[in-house]
C-alpha cells in the first residue's frame, strides 16, 4: 500500500482529495516493480522538482506537477522518481548499472546542460528510452529505435540488466 501525505497548506479535505486524485491514477499506471519499494507519496505546493529516494518516498510539488501534466510528462516524471526509490538501492553497486550511468553521463556531457532540470530530463529520457526499446519496440518506428540505440547506449544496458520488470502486453 502507498500512503499519500499531503501538506496541510492545501487547507481542506476537499482540496487534498483533488490533489490525491490527480496523482494516484498516474502512479497506478506504473509497473509493480517500479512501485515495489514506494511506501509514501508526499504532496507539497510549489515549483520544485519531484524527488525520489531510498526512504521509500516520492516527493511531488504540485506546481511542477501542473507543468509536467501540461507538457505530457507526468508519468515519465513519476517513473523516474520511482526508479530512484525502487531500483537504485538494489542496483547501486551493480557494475552494469554503474557502467550504464557512466555512459549516460558521458553522452550527456556532449551537449551542454543549461540547468539541473536539463540533466534530470536527460536521465529520465535515457531510462524511458531503454524501457521502450526493450519492452515496447512495436511502439517505435525502425528509425526511432535506431536513433535511440545509436545515441543513448546506457538505457539499453540498464533495461537489459538484472532488472525484471512485470510489463503487461
Amino acid at each position: 500500500m502507498i500512503e499519500f501525505q499531503v501538506d496541510p497548506e492545501f487547507g481542506s479535505v476537499e482540496v487534498v482529495r483533488v490533489e490525491v486524485d490527480t496523482y494516484a491514477p498516474a502512479l497506478g499506471r506504473l509497473s509493480a516493480v517500479m512501485l515495489s519499494l514506494v511506501t509514501e507519496v508526499e504532496v507539497n505546493a510549489g515549483q520544485e522538482l519531484f524527488g525520489g529516494n531510498a526512504n521509500g518516498s516520492i516527493l511531488i510539488h504540485t506546481g511542477q506537477g501542473v507543468k509536467y501534466m501540461r507538457d505530457g510528462f507526468l508519468e515519465e516524471g513519476l517513473f523516474h522518481e520511482a526508479a530512484h526509490v525502487s531500483l537504485d538501492i538494489d542496483h547501486a553497486d551493480d557494475p552494469g548499472w554503474r557502467a550504464a550511468q557512466q555512459r549516460t553521463a558521458s553522452s550527456s556531457r556532449r551537449a551542454p546542460a543549461t540547468s539541473p532540470t536539463v540533466k534530470r530530463g536527460r536521465e529520465r529520457l535515457a531510462v524511458l528510452c531503454g524501457f521502450a526499446v526493450r519492452f515496447r519496440p512495436g511502439r517505435l518506428t525502425v528509425e526511432q529505435r535506431a536513433v535511440i540505440e545509436a545515441t543513448i547506449v546506457a538505457p539499453a544496458a540498464m533495461a537489459g540488466g538484472p532488472i525484471h520488470l512485470d510489463v503487461p502486453d
